[in-house]
């Protein structure tokens, strides 16, 4: 508590001399909220109102006040019966003026600005200072001044995780433009504590000399009674049929702030609150809603739930403790259970179910009160009913805070029919969803809706990788799904989602073959919890075509994806069900099996499925469907007969050709290529790879162009073409990474590990090694025995060079890499390989960007997009993109990767970027 010097404004002591009963040297003084006393030699300061102030008040005996509200002396006295209270004394005119305090436990901020009020106002208002507790009357008069600076309620607990939004806030209130500032937010984000946060904030502040107001309008359903709620907190009569009247004469040469909080079930008044604002010009609001007032002055403040931990980099205590989201539980857990601590044993839990509520303050605050009887390990398991398990056992706690339901229903209740209608049916979308889903499932008036639910913060607008997006939050959806159960139109809703899924995954099918690949492989993944859903409904509804068709489609992401275990889960599901499937879907629902089980390395199960594949695709005529079983038939067939996998292979390519499916044939010549590899063919190979990457660059596959680039690097890595091979690495890499395939993505990354290792850089070579194992133990994928000899014998020369020790310290290091940086690594040392002259350049074409240059490149190694970048640098788009361009002119590079990679190298990938 003890700090640097501070001392009174001297002009300020100057104003005062002729009025204060000056307070002799070293006595304690209180100015702008902070008490400045003397511990021995030591200066202390303290914040008035904490309870250090109170337990100052209780040794202390004297203290000089100074405002610009006034100024007096406070002494410790005590009456006839030798009861202690504290007065307020200020010598004026040669008179002593003096002012009732209280007792030290009423000496509040607030009571001691309207002493000096008091005192500064009016000779005759001498020891006639309101009583503590009871609420004080404004004036209407002309001139008058507040007896208090206002009531806000006493916040209770520290507010975790805010501090940018007070900042901001505060900001924007301070000016005299700021009128009218409302907090929105769905319930449970803690909207009432940050605004009074910020109302504590601006109490102090030279534009509220008036001071900061509540008004709790929670029990208020008719918007007739706003006006005179609030002017009953300044002791004004009501007129009838005329409210605004009255309180515009009080309020109108008044400067305060008023906090209106829970007014969506009011939100009828809002026209009536600007107008007072329209001729009060010195009062300002600041209002909770979960929806907009939507009237002029109105500046709104979205409140988004907390900052979720990032489980997998900061799993430490330490690091999870610098998380809002799991300091709340801490904190809210050692209230009920003292002894709770974040641990090694607790920290992931705790970091899991602040996930799992969303970041919603309520709900992390009701889960944390659970503590006493479950350890968080428990309450995660407990979560799938978490609208029940949360529940507050505070008498103290507003009735609809009670539950997260009962904070629920308070803003289901205040929706139209309409609205409640499209609310309970967006339950049937997980992770959320375009507009066009929601206007399959709700009708030709739900785009209207929808925004109406968004002002109401039961829906959220996301902007996800180019897509605007709508969700909710998961606690949320679990509500509206159990409103949506109570109906009779689930079924009829979940069906209407799984069709809905169905012609999106028919555009993605199409898509995902053609120059729009990367762009459908993410627009998949961020529909891949809707895609779970609709393929679990229809297993239990018995859609099992529609299933069936689901699955085939989307192959080709999972497949890219790595996620073969989960595709082949649902295949195998399918199959088991012994339902009656048109010979189509069937061979479609084994062709799904077989490939995943053959990625997975699965010999013994994958070629029976195929084949029966292979039977059914040729029975109904689909020859692109029979081209992708022959390919995958020659690969099983490659560890056993070369000679009859080949020939596999030239069928298979010989069937897309025939309907001119430029995609498989591509695939077709690459399967091709890689058995031609296995025989040591690798000038044929080489030609067969050159074919297909012309096949795919000509269609637009970008996982083609990475798989054929991929190959070609192998076999130049296989004749020691180092720098050859490391040039195609250079380009298949970043295209691997591009659209998620994780199986290239070991392949380019042990691959590097060869071109270093042959470079003389052991130690690297390891590093990349130990990276490419976590990434093919995370994708449960095969490893074709060409490349895993070759990974192999990698791994015995660099043991070899470095000796155990520094081999096992090297891998272990390269294991712990997150994937980007790994793959950054990669990037730059295949550049050094390829340009040697230019890389040794680097370092002095550097001195040649910017400051804003540098900071774009920093960016972009943290793996920021252009718009991303132009909203941290406060630029646009357009200005982002060319800095990018700029550093790639001037570094000759040609990819944001290798940019990243640069950057890497160079240590400009330095602390962490907050992404908007």
């Amino acid at each position: 508590m003890c700090g640097a010097v501070f001392a009174l404004d001297g002009q300020l002591i100057r104003e005062l001399l002729p009025y204060a009963v000056m307070p002799r040297a070293g006595t304690p003084v209180v100015r702008t909220a902070t008490l400045t006393y003397y511990s021995g030699a030591a200066e202390c300061h303290l914040g008035v109102g904490t309870p250090e102030w109170f337990g100052w008040l209780q040794q202390a005996t004297t203290f000089a006040f100074a405002d610009v509200s006034g100024t007096f002396t406070a002494r410790r006295e005590r009456d006839a019966h030798g009861r202690e209270y504290w007065k307020a004394y200020r010598r004026r005119g040669g008179k002593l003026q003096r002012a009732y305090l209280g007792k030290a436990v009423d000496l509040t901020l607030e009571r001691l600005v309207a002493a000096a009020q008091t005192l500064a106002a009016d000779a005759s208002a001498l020891d006639r200072l309101p009583p503590v507790g009871e609420q004080a009357e404004l004036s209407a008069g002309p001139g008058s001044r507040p007896r208090a600076s206002g009531n806000l309620p006493a916040a209770g607990t520290p507010l975790l995780g805010r501090e940018r939004e007070v900042a901001a806030a505060t900001d924007l209130m301070t000016t005299k433009s700021g009128r009218l500032l409302t907090l929105t937010g769905t319930g449970g984000t803690g909207k009432t504590r940050l605004a009074v946060a910020i109302a504590e904030a601006l109490r102090g502040a030279a534009r509220f000399p008036h001071g900061v107001w509540f008004a709790d309008l929670s029990p208020i359903r008719d918007r007739a009674l706003v006006l005179p709620s609030i002017a009953r907190l300044f002791g004004v009569r009501e007129q009838l049929n005329q409210p605004l009247v009255a309180l515009t004469a009080a309020l109108n040469s008044r400067e305060l702030l008023l906090l209106l909080d829970n007014f969506e079930q009011v939100v009828g008044a809002a026209p009536e609150i600007a107008a007072l604002l329209d001729v009060c010009p010195g009062a300002a609001v600041l209002a909770t809603s979960r929806e907009p007032l939507r009237v002029r002055w109105e500046q709104e403040f979205p409140v988004a739930p907390l900052p979720l931990p990032n489980v997998g980099y900061d799993d430490t205590p330490t690091l999870l403790m610098r998380n809002p989201a799991v300091a709340l539980f801490v904190q809210r857990a050692q209230a009920v259970e003292p002894d709770f601590a974040l641990s090694e044993d607790n920290a992931h839990a705790v970091a899991e179910l602040c996930i799992r509520l969303d970041g919603l303050p309520l709900a992390i605050e009701l889960a944390a009160a659970r503590c006493r009887l479950l350890p968080p390990a428990a309450l995660v398991t407990r979560l799938e009913r978490r609208l029940d398990l949360l529940r507050a056992r505070r008498q103290d706690v507003p009735p609809r805070h009670q539950t997260l339901r009962e904070a629920i229903d308070w803003s289901y209740e205040l929706l139209t029919p309409a609205e409640q209608l499209l609310f309970r049916r967006l339950a049937a979308f997980a992770g959320g969803c375009r507009l066009e889903a929601v206007e399959w499932v709700g009708g030709p008036d739900a785009a209207e809706l929808a925004e109406s639910l968004l002002d109401k913060s039961l829906l959220v607008p996301v902007h996800e990788q180019g897509e605007h997006r709508f969700r909710m939050l998961e606690t949320i959806r679990e509500y509206a799904r159990d409103r949506l159960d109570a109906t009779d139109e689930s079924s009829d809703i979940q069906d209407a989602h799984s069709r809905w899924m169905l012609v999106f995954a028919e555009q993605a099918n199409t898509g995902l073959r053609g120059p729009n690949q990367v762009r459908w492989i993410r627009r998949i993944e961020l529909e891949l919890d809707n895609l779970r859903v609709a393929l679990r409904w229809c297993l239990d509804a018995g859609a099992y075509q529609r299933a069936a068709r689901l699955l085939y489609v989307t192959a080709i992401y999972w497949w890219v994806r790595g996620l073969y275990a989960e595709c082949r889960r649902w295949a195998e599901e399918l199959l088991a069900t012994n339902v009656n499937l048109a010979r189509e879907a069937r061979a479609q629902v084994q062709f799904v099996a077989g490939e995943m089980a053959f990625l997975q390395g699965d010999v013994d199960r994958a070629p029976p499925l195929l084949e029966d594949a292979l039977e059914g695709f040729s029975a109904t005529g689909d020859f692109a469907g029979a081209g992708m079983v022959l390919g995958l038939l020659a690969f099983a067939a490659s560890g056993t007969d070369l000679g009859r996998a080949e020939a596999l292979l030239l069928e298979s390519a010989a069937a897309f050709h025939s309907v001119q499916d430029t995609w498989g044939e591509a695939w077709a010549l690459q399967g091709r290529a890689g058995m031609l590899l296995a025989t040591g063919e690798l000038a044929a190979a080489r030609d067969v790879y050159q074919t297909s990457l012309r096949l795919s660059r000509d269609c637009g596959d970008v996982r083609g162009i990475a798989q054929a680039l991929d190959g070609l690097a192998f076999v130049a890595v296989t004749a020691e073409e180092v720098v050859q091979a490391a040039a195609y690495w250079r380009e298949s890499v970043p295209l691997s990474l591009e659209v998620g395939h994780q199986e290239l993505l070991v392949y380019g990354l042990r691959g590097l590990a060869r071109v270093m290792l042959l470079t003389g850089q052991a130690t690297r070579a390891t590093r990349l090694l130990g990276a490419a194992q976590v990434v093919l133990e995370r994708a449960t994928m095969g490893d074709w025995p060409i490349r895993r000899e070759l990974s192999e014998r990698t791994q015995a020369e660099a043991r070899a060079q470095l000796g155990d020790a520094a081999f096992e310290a090297a891998w272990t290091i390269g294991g712990g890499l997150a994937v980007e940086e790994a793959i950054h690594e990669a990037l730059a040392s295949a550049a050094a390989v390829v340009s040697p002259v230019a890389s040794d350049r680097t370092p002095e074409r550097a001195t040649q960007l910017t400051p804003r240059e540098r900071e774009v490149a920093r960016l972009i190694a943290h793996g920021l997009t252009s718009p991303q970048i132009a909203e941290v640098l406060i630029i646009s788009q357009h200005t982002a993109d060319a800095h990018a361009d700029n550093i790639r002119g001037k570094l000759g590079l040609r990819s944001r990767a290798e940019i990243a990679a640069w950057a890497t190298e160079h240590g400009l990938r330095t602390g962490t970027v907050e992404v908007p």
